[in-house]
């Protein structure tokens, strides 16, 4: 199991979803995102991923052309072998010890802004790029030259929240549903 895996089953993120409604099947993430699939899915999908579908592939990961390949009539035509990344999506894999919630999703935007909701409550200052690390700021770098999560002149929007600031909301959320 990835570290994201495991840290999607650890913040019980499926059942998140679940509570703000799930996947509204816009279709944004489909044909709009360039989205990165690892090694077990590309096993698992390795006899329906044609050269043409892809825009980069290493040894680990390939990154899909967008719209997806597999979007047919709206439809995922591969949905019971779809990707991790698109079986979590809004939540995206891109720094280490951050949850990264794509803002563009319309699920991922009523999350950040409940995200946002609790800092403010909290008191919890929300940084800005001024306050990424240099290594975040190389992650944006090679993702933004390689255009490896968005389309042509399209950045995504996406808010990054450290996991410590993450598991605190989840409890807050909690209290407040009682």
């Amino acid at each position: 199991m990835s570290l994201f895996e495991r840290s999607f089953e650890s913040f019980h993120l499926r059942k998140l979803m679940k509570e703000y409604g799930g996947c509204q099947q816009c279709g944004w993430c489909c044909t709009n995102e360039r989205l990165t699939v690892l090694k077990e899915d590309i096993d698992k999908l390795e006899f329906l991923l044609k050269p043409e579908y892809i825009t980069r592939k290493d040894h680990v990961s390939a990154s899909l052309k967008i719209p997806c390949p597999f979007l047919m009539k709206n439809r995922c035509s591969v949905y019971n072998k779809r990707p991790w990344v698109c079986k979590s999506y809004p939540f995206l894999y891109h720094y280490i010890d951050l949850m990264t919630i794509a803002y563009d999703c319309p699920l991922g935007k009523r999350i950040c802004d409940d995200i946002i909701k609790y800092c403010e409550v909290k008191g919890v200052r929300i940084a800005g790029d001024e306050e990424k690390t240099e290594s975040m700021k190389a992650v944006d770098k090679a993702v933004n030259d390689m255009k490896l999560n968005s389309g042509e002149g399209y950045e995504s929007k996406i808010v990054n929240v450290p996991y410590k600031l993450f598991k605190g909301f989840l409890i807050w959320r909690e209290k407040r549903k009682r």
